[in-house]
């Protein structure tokens, strides 16, 4: 049995391949300017920080050395590519967010880098979000 986020990501991989889902909506500008900010702070809420900071040293520091090299890479990659893409160096930017935190954060960076339409609706296209 699929988990239910699995499945949901699948169906609608499938419906947006097959054009079942229009590839533009009016809808999806609501849902990216008020649900996802929503979410986020949703589950912020939920962080038990004592509990965060009770766990051992060793994953703190590997989530902070992944960070950092994946930091790293994208000032790298934006100093090489960004004089040949148009807004190469926010798309850079959602890279690193899909890396760390899948595509609904490459989709948050690009809201909050103001990123133009066409360079989001281009990368957010299913099998091209860094997957």
């Amino acid at each position: 049995m699929l988990d239910p986020a699995l499945l949901a990501i699948v169906i609608s991989v499938i419906l947006a391949n097959l054009k079942g889902v229009p590839s533009s909506a009016e809808v999806y500008g609501v849902v990216a300017q008020y649900a996802i900010p929503l979410s986020i702070a949703m589950m912020l809420l939920s962080v038990e920080i004592k509990a965060m900071l009770k766990l051992s040293k060793k994953p703190i520091v590997s989530i902070a050395l992944a960070g950092l090299s994946v930091s790293a890479v994208r000032v790298i990659a934006g100093i090489i590519f960004a004089p040949m893409i148009e807004e190469g160096w926010k798309i850079a930017g959602m890279f690193v967010g899909t890396y760390t935190g899948g595509s609904a954060n490459l989709t948050a960076i690009g809201y909050g880098h103001f990123c133009s339409s066409c360079c989001l609706h281009e990368l957010v296209k299913p099998g091209k979000s860094g997957y």
